[in-house]
Formats: structure tokens, C-alpha cells, sequence
């Protein structure tokens, strides 16, 4: 019997010491990005809204949900992924001390409505969910009220984030994407530059406008990059809430711009090339995509050509000085 007791209570540390284990693995703290505070909530950009399901039914927490919990009850909606392109919708339908019942939709124009109804369990103060996608969802409240929301894969991969409230959303700017006329052409076909334009919805047109050119992308050794159109919806919204017009041209072979992106590569276009030879051209060619987008603008009944600024991020931004400095192009109103 004594043996079998020590064999019994070593069964049980050896439990316990899985459980344990178990424990510290779902306990490990998420990696959350260092800008999520910087985020904000809002609309998202995306052409497609996410849809709940019909049936959505939030059940209102009893007793025995604590009051910080009972705070995550109810329906959020807002936006995810880079330059809020994900329109995602989430409820909360009922909830318990240790967890929850989730209706979460996403949607962009990159991917399909994707929906699905899911059970979430708390850790750590946060909210987290597995999708039949295979990636992890992971919630949690800020002290104003918003929700922050992250999907990971499997676990250490972020895919996307963003922000979710409860709270009326509306834009203060229209926006819309475009085609830039330019005097190239390809295979007998007319070559177009995509653009993507915010205007204001306080103040009637023609409005100041600002040029905001995209960058890079970092060595240049990623095409899947090339085809990502470009544009900030922070920059478009702080000015269109100030009556001006933003527009963000994408430049040949960028975003959905016709043509070839070709802005100093290597010979064997693997990546961006540091020699003069091969990186100049590339910055007449990136000067011509500009030019020919402010000869358009500037024939615009919407635009005010007296009030016409141009800038931009990282290599947009030396291109705006480059286009600025020269005195043919520019001049003060």
C-alpha cells in the first residue's frame, strides 16, 4: 500500500506538473506591436462591408459577470490591416466569467466576406479565440473603451491589427480611386496611373490640394510589395477635416498603375541598385509619373492650382523635394 501511495502521489505531481505547463503556455503574453497605441479607431477603407450573422443576439451579462468584464459585452465594428483596408465587425453575445461567445466578420477587397461564430476563453485580461483559418484572435480594452484587435499565425506571426469601438463612426472626407491620363503607352493600349483621392465633405471644391507621394519598398526584393496601392488614410483625414483635397498617385507598376516599376533596379531586378547609373534613371522616370500627374491635376475644375502642396514619405518625400527644386515646374502662388 505505501508504494502504491507513493506511485498514486506521483501520478498526481506529474499531473499537476502538465497543468502547470499547459498553464505557462496560454499564459505567455502577447507580443502586441508597439504602435497599436498610435492606432486609432475609425472606418475602415475597405469597398466591402463585413456582415454579422442575421441571427446576432446580445445576451445581457447576469450577476455573475464581474463589471470589468461585463464591459466587453455587445457589438464593435472598425477596421484592421495596413492603411485600415479590413472592414471587421465583431460581437460579443454572451458572456461568462471565463470567457465568451463570438460572431467575428471580416472583409476587403483583397480577400471574400469571411464570418464565423466562435468561443473565446480570457487569458490574462485579454480576449483570445482560434478561427477555423487557423489563426488566433486576440481582444483586448483600452481604458477609453475601444477594443484593440490582433490575428496571429500560428501564434508569434502577426497578420493583421487595428481597432474596434462602439461608438458612432463617420467619415469626414469622401473617397474615391481614379485613373491618371499619361502619354505612354503598351502593346497599342493607353497607359493609367491609379489614384487615390480624399475629399472633404464640409467645404464645396475646387480645394486646396495636397500631392502625397508613396515610397519604396525597402530593398526592392519583394514584387509581391509593387502591387500594394499606397495611401494614408491618417494623412487624408487630417486634412480633409481642414478642407483640403489629398490625393496619393501610385506611380508605373505600382498599386494597379499600368506599366513596369522601374525605378533603379539591377540589371537582373532582384532588388534596388545603389549605382548612380542604374538609380538615376529611375528618378527621371519617377519625376515623368509625377509630371504627368500634376499636368492632370492642374486641368482639374475640383483642384485650386494657386494652393497646390506636394509631399510625401521616405523616397515620395525626396521625390517631392527633388520635383519642388526645380523652378520649371513649381512656382510660388
Amino acid at each position: 500500500m505505501a508504494g502504491q501511495g507513493w506511485r498514486l502521489r506521483a501520478v498526481m505531481v506529474a499531473t499537476a506538473a502538465l497543468w502547470a505547463a499547459a498553464g505557462a503556455v496560454h499564459a505567455e503574453p502577447t507580443a502586441w506591436p508597439d504602435y497599436m497605441p498610435r492606432l486609432s479607431a475609425g472606418v475602415s477603407e475597405s469597398p466591402i462591408d463585413a456582415a454579422l450573422p442575421a441571427d446576432v443576439a446580445v445576451v445581457a451579462p447576469d450577476s455573475t459577470v464581474p463589471p470589468g468584464i461585463a464591459r466587453w459585452s455587445g457589438v464593435w465594428q472598425g477596421w484592421a490591416c495596413i492603411s485600415q483596408v479590413c472592414d471587421v465587425k465583431l460581437a460579443v453575445e454572451k458572456l461568462s466569467p471565463t470567457g465568451a461567445a463570438l460572431a467575428y466578420a471580416a472583409a476587403s477587397s483583397g480577400q471574400p466576406v469571411f464570418t464565423e461564430r466562435t468561443d473565446a476563453r480570457f487569458v490574462d485580461g485579454e480576449l483570445v479565440a482560434q478561427l477555423k483559418t487557423g489563426t488566433k484572435l486576440v481582444l483586448r480594452l483600452r481604458a477609453d473603451g475601444d477594443m484593440e484587435m490582433s490575428l496571429w499565425r500560428p501564434n508569434a506571426q502577426l497578420l493583421s491589427a487595428g481597432v474596434l469601438t462602439q461608438k458612432a463612426q463617420a467619415r469626414p472626407y469622401r473617397r474615391s480611386t481614379e485613373r491618371v491620363p499619361t502619354p505612354w503607352a503598351e502593346d497599342g493600349k493607353a497607359q493609367t496611373l491609379e489614384m487615390v483621392v480624399y475629399r472633404p465633405v464640409s467645404t464645396p471644391g475646387p480645394w486646396p490640394t495636397l500631392v502625397f507621394n508613396h515610397g519604396s519598398t525597402g530593398e526592392g526584393n519583394q514584387p509581391a510589395w509593387f502591387k500594394f496601392t499606397s495611401a494614408s488614410p491618417k494623412v487624408g483625414r487630417y486634412f480633409a477635416e481642414r478642407g483640403w483635397q489629398v490625393v496619393f498617385p501610385q506611380r508605373r507598376g505600382r498599386g494597379q498603375s499600368d506599366g513596369l516599376y522601374d525605378e533603379g533596379f539591377e540589371a537582373d531586378r532582384s532588388r534596388y541598385s545603389c549605382l548612380p547609373e542604374r538609380s538615376l534613371p529611375g528618378v527621371d522616370r519617377a519625376i515623368a509619373d509625377l509630371d504627368a500627374t500634376m499636368a492632370y491635376l492642374r486641368q482639374r475644375p475640383d483642384v485650386d492650382t494657386t494652393r497646390l502642396l506636394i509631399g510625401g514619405v521616405s523616397r515620395g518625400g525626396i521625390l517631392s523635394v527633388a520635383y519642388g527644386a526645380a523652378s520649371h515646374r513649381c512656382s510660388r502662388a
